[in-house]
């Protein structure tokens, strides 16, 4: 189990998550750590607003399974609810967007296969002010050839351009690049070099 420094304090953590198998299960993992003092958990928003109002939380693992679009406008509130709390997405399955975590502005996110280890690591990353996690669109959701046309795309470089860069045809740079915005969701080549700096891709 990951422990905190010891002469780190311990923080307050709040679990929202609709799921009682995934809310129950994190809370128990947490609320045996070192360096997590209460876990409070909420099944639905409004008893999560309620409770981030009242225990001003330094964490909030925040479910995206369940929430869709409504992932964004609910974060922004709990944020309004407890200024200054790091707030992390959670997902039972599949990868979380990189659109959905730049949109919510959380932390990182605890990915659905992760141990307890690793739960508890992320979770305290998230509250301390030396690490940031990194964001799950980090974590091979492009190939190396892709990665690096996205660098040149960031750059406002054509296909004709970046194919010379690489040596490649232009062809395969217009399928690398419809590849690249389909897996980062995004509209245009704009949208992808954006959410590409905020998810520390270029």
């Amino acid at each position: 189990m990951a422990t905190a420094p010891a002469s780190s304090p311990s923080i307050d953590v709040l679990v929202l998550d609709r799921h009682d198998v995934g809310r129950i299960g994190l809370a128990l993992i947490l609320k045996r750590a070192d360096g997590i003092g209460r876990c409070l958990v909420a099944a639905d928003p409004a008893e999560g607003m309620a409770l981030a109002r009242g225990i001003q939380p330094d964490v909030i693992v925040l479910s995206a399974s369940d929430l869709g679009p409504l992932v964004a406008p609910l974060a922004g509130a709990l944020r309004a609810a407890a200024p200054g709390v790091r707030l992390l997405l959670r997902s039972r399955c599949g990868e979380i967007p990189p659109q959905t975590l730049s949109a919510a502005r959380a932390e990182g996110v605890i990915p659905g296969g992760a141990d307890a280890e690793e739960t508890v690591a992320i979770v305290l990353a998230a509250a301390s002010s030396e690490g940031r996690p990194q964001p799950q669109a980090d974590a091979g959701l492009l190939t190396e050839r892709e990665r690096a046309v996205l660098r040149l795309v960031a750059t406002g470089a054509t296909n004709r351009e970046i194919a010379a860069a690489i040596h490649v045809g232009p062809d395969m740079v217009k399928k690398n690049v419809g590849s690249i915005l389909r897996k980062l969701g995004a509209r245009n080549r704009t949208e992808a070099s954006r959410l590409a700096r905020e998810a520390l891709l270029v």
